[in-house]
């Protein structure tokens, strides 16, 4: 076998497009310019819930530099966007309008558009349109979604039920008769969202000598948009472009269409110039998809050692005015129900997972989507078992979580677990963070000043979902592979176009040290390009957690028939055997000659015919390979959180003193980039138990529309530093070993700070947290239940 010496997959190398950032020569959609541009602004709804009265705009148009203004009538050539159909028994599909037609449904809504020679321009002939709404009843929370008599947030359907399923595994009934003890909890979570430091905004413009519309946008699934637009806009995909430069951060809610996207284009395809929109942060905050806005009722029966036999889940998600493409409600309401067992033993599992429509912005992915909400329900639950039996919450997970000896592992649900290292996590983390010694602090400080707590949460991060994967879930707009071509030049550097798309995670590092490995070449011979719909291969984009996943399957696949077709050639120059070759820096030899050596440059010169040297014979000439991949039906990394807080009792503010992650994502590229995506994960799954939390009046009104009233972290809010301990385990059915890691720092994070809390709050006598955010006002309450 040819020895290929690898020296960058596990290095720290450092990002290769930081110094194009940092001295600010990244291209973002905003710094984009094209002649004769033309901007838009959005006209949104006052209105949670009303209908509209006809508008006259005919003196709006006449203002000075005014080009256009459209309203849904003007519009009739788009589709409305519509969410995939479903094999579920109940199960609705919404319809949402580009611009709103006879009805609005949140605030925010956008129902006509502008556009103007000058943005300033545009924004105030949005602000002077005259739209009529006549107002109606709004439905906000899922309670009030609930009711038989609540106003329908769609006319035509019975109930604002937009979707029910059920599933189970084993014998629910028999685990809960041979329980010693029964209890049910209901958490709940409100709404939150990405907030990206780059907002959304798009640039479409018509090339009218080829009938080529390209749009320029930050999005984070190039291909699947363009499918999309040609679905919605009715124009010819092949004549379609999507192009996502840089991208100042996704965190998923940039994956999915929007009604701004759909207008811009049309606006470009009508008026024959190119068109802009830039989203500005309260339209961030108006009409982005927000997530999580959920409740969560479970029953657990445990045995009298805190075993847990059995459960049953009724989890009901708020999923805003629509169900939005391409991942539809289902991809958030099913997940909350499934996810719920984690990385635990419990083989008797039975839920109900029900989504319903509101007057709010339509709910879609944010980093971690439904495992956070999960995690931190089952992770308070064994906080509350232990309280009950008087059991330590470790000692509880230890009894509780797969085992290294028990793998495969497959759960209730048919969920596989094969290469996890769950035990070993909670044990590394327990060790590091000083258990013993925290508890006896703990016990020796209870009633003399501030009150302290540690929370623990271990959880099962399921990432790069196949194509299997998502069709369970009700996707079917996500084809769930993803793709990637490589070139060689007759010069030896190489180019990776690949369909997964980066957004400040690092991934053209990554990949590029995956190939300068794969093919024994150095990095800065490698060139990754994501983002171009006419570049790349079609393929599924980056959310999921699927980027090194996905994307470094398939440039490894790709890469492979490179290195292959290489040493053939080498071979065939060197009078040797494939299998006698080595392969390093550039360079190919014999083994035990490394005098009789030829260089990766030369050989791709020979490949590419730019050489008197002939290929040998049959072979093509050219060097270039295209692969695609469809990864397992679930990779699983896993990890365990630990979160050390203090709380003021006079005040009920609590900080975060300590954190420590326990992290297994099987074979590490980059640790550098991996401790990076768990830093940031950690500071937005902090952030929604601090404060970050959607909140509107009882008309539907958005009471945190800026950054002054939704907390995002501050660098003070956060511990002085995130402590991590890396586990690899590799997987046994992915490229390299590799699984996904991109969500575990937010999916660990909400629990584990909310069972901190909680902790300091038990040591005080108190009871408390079964919902997120907890506030202040919230700490003063729980404390007031109890001594002081």
């Amino acid at each position: 076998m040819t020895t290929v010496i690898r020296k960058y997959v596990g290095m720290g190398c450092r990002r290769a497009e930081d110094p194009r950032l940092l001295q600010g020569r990244g291209q973002y959609v905003d710094d984009l310019r094209l002649p004769n541009m033309v901007h838009v602004a959005f006209v949104r709804s006052l209105h949670a819930h009303a209908r509209i009265t006809v508008p006259d705009h005919s003196q709006t148009r006449a203002v000075p530099g005014v080009i256009a203004m459209v309203t849904a009538r003007d519009l009739q050539g788009v589709k409305p966007l519509r969410a995939d159909e479903s094999d579920l028994p109940e199960y609705r599909v919404t319809e949402w309008p580009p611009l709103a037609r006879h009805k609005v449904r949140f605030v925010g809504e956008a129902v006509a558009a502008v556009a103007a020679t000058d943005p300033a321009v545009a924004e105030d002939a949005a602000d002077q349109f005259p739209i009529g709404y006549e107002p109606l009843p709004p439905v906000l929370t899922i309670a009030e979604a609930a009711q038989p008599d609540a106003p329908r947030v769609h006319d035509e359907w019975p109930n604002n039920v937009l979707m029910r399923a059920t599933g189970s595994g084993g014998d629910v009934a028999a685990a809960f008769r041979r329980a010693a003890i029964t209890f049910t909890e209901t958490f709940t979570s409100e709404g939150v969202t990405g907030v990206p430091i780059e907002p959304r905004g798009c640039l479409a413009a018509l090339d009218p000598g080829t009938g080529v519309l390209c749009l320029w946008t930050s999005h984070q699934v190039p291909h699947i948009l363009r499918t999309l637009l040609a679905e919605h806009l009715g124009h010819p995909e092949h004549l379609l472009r999507v192009v996502a430069p840089d991208l100042g951060g996704g965190f998923g809610i940039k994956s999915h269409l929007y009604p701004e996207e759909l207008v811009v284009a049309s606006l470009a395809l009508q008026l024959q110039r190119p068109v802009k929109w830039t989203q500005s942060r309260r339209e961030d905050f108006l009409s982005n998809v927000y997530c999580r806005d959920s409740r969560v009722t479970l029953e657990m029966a445990a045995s009298s050692d805190g075993v847990v036999l059995g459960m049953r889940a009724r989890s009901v998600t708020n999923s805003g005015a629509y169900s939005i493409l391409p991942f539809g409600a289902a991809h958030e309401a099913t997940g909350a129900a499934r996810q719920i067992p984690g990385p635990y033993r419990i083989r008797d599992y039975e839920y109900e997972a029900v989504a319903v429509v509101s007057n709010k912005p339509p709910r879609g992915a944010y980093r971690g989507v439904a495992m956070v909400t999960t995690t931190f329900c089952m992770e308070r639950m064994l906080d509350l078992l232990a309280t009950r039996l008087g059991l330590d919450p470790v000692e509880v997970r230890r009894r509780n979580l797969i085992g290294d000896d028990e793998l495969p592992f497959v759960n209730a649900l048919g969920v596989s677990f094969e290469a996890t290292s769950f035990r070993r996590s909670l044990e590394e983390g327990v060790r590091a963070i000083g258990y013993d010694a925290f508890r006896a602090r703990q016990k020796a400080a209870r009633g003399t000043g501030p009150l302290i707590g540690l929370g623990i949460a271990c959880y099962a991060e399921f990432t790069a979902p196949s194509a299997t994967a998502l069709r369970a879930r009700g996707v079917r707009s996500v084809p769930g592979f993803d793709a990637a071509t490589i070139r060689v030049s007759p010069t030896g550097t190489i180019q990776v176009f690949t369909s997964v798309t980066t957004m400040g995670q690092g991934l053209p590092t990554a990949l590029a040290q995956l190939v300068a490995d794969e093919c024994g070449v150095r990095m800065e011979d490698v060139l990754v390009q994501c983002g171009d719909s006419s570049l790349a291969p079609y393929g599924s984009g980056s959310w999921g957690s699927r980027g090194a996943v996905a994307g470094g399957g398939v440039v490894l696949r790709a890469a492979r028939q490179i290195r292959d077709k290489v040493l053939a050639i080498a071979a065939h120059r060197l009078e040797a055997t494939v299998a006698d070759l080595v392969c390093e820096d550039r360079r190919i030899w014999v083994r035990g000659a490394p005098f009789r050596s030829v260089t990766f440059g030369e050989l791709a010169a020979q490949a590419n015919m730019m050489t008197t040297r002939l290929l040998p014979e049959g072979m093509e000439p050219g060097l270039e390979a295209t692969a695609c991949y469809d990864p397992p039906s679930v990779t699983v990394s896993n990890g365990t959180h630990l979160a050390v807080v203090e709380i003021d009792p006079d005040t009920g503010v609590f900080g975060l003193r300590r954190y420590l992650v326990v992290h297994d994502c099987g074979t590490i590229i980059n640790p550098l980039l991996v401790e990076g995506q768990i830093h940031g994960g950690c500071a937005q799954g902090a952030g929604q138990v601090l404060g970050e939390a959607a909140r509107y009046d009882p008309a539907g009104q958005l009471l945190t529309g800026s950054l002054l009233d939704y907390p995002i972290p501050r660098a003070t809010d956060l511990p002085p530093q995130f402590e991590i301990v890396h586990l690899e385990t590799p997987a046994p059915t992915t490229h390299a070993g590799i699984k996904g890691m991109g969500e575990g720092g937010t999916i660990g994070a909400v629990a584990a700070v909310a069972n901190a809390v909680a902790d300091a709050l038990r040591s005080a006598g108190a009871d408390g947290v079964r919902s997120v955010p907890v506030l202040p006002e919230h700490v003063l309450t729980a404390l007031g239940q109890g001594p002081r």
